[in-house]
């Protein structure tokens, strides 16, 4: 598919290609890979003006950050994520993990609010974004 997109000059697709072999090389843990094939699809989409497909590479760039145990670099990802699109809840319950990991409690407690405010999640979403904040309120006062 990448290829195909290359050879038509069709951007958009090759970006969501690049994206989807990122995903395979997640899926075995390769995160280098995935790091750099994600780089690559956001680099079209933003060429693209592509603003959802932006959000939604940063908002994975995060998450493999965090996997990685880089927060501090997560952190910067999920707020791109966010200013472009505030109402993204999980991307919220990522940025207050990774402001957990780095003893941005107040920060964490305030995301987890904002994405339990949002709703827009699962029920075990809702049940972890809630604990979280039951157990740094009782931490912060």
């Amino acid at each position: 598919a990448k290829e195909l997109a290359k050879k038509l000059a069709f951007k958009k697709g090759r970006a969501y290609a690049l994206k989807n072999i990122g995903l395979g090389y997640y899926m075995q843990g390769n995160y280098l890979q995935v790091l750099k094939n994600w780089q690559q699809s956001l680099n079209i989409f933003e060429e693209l003006n592509d603003h959802q497909g932006v959000a939604n590479i940063v908002n994975n760039l995060g998450a493999i950050y965090y996997n990685m145990g880089e927060d501090a670099k997560a952190i910067e990802y999920y707020q791109l994520a966010l200013d472009k699109d505030q109402r993204q809840a999980k991307v919220w319950i990522g940025m207050g993990i990774s402001q957990e990991h780095t003893d941005q409690l107040k920060d964490a407690l305030r995301s987890y609010r904002i994405a339990a405010r949002f709703g827009n999640i699962n029920a075990r979403l809702q049940d972890f974004s809630d604990k979280r904040i039951s157990q740094l309120v009782k931490v912060i006062n």
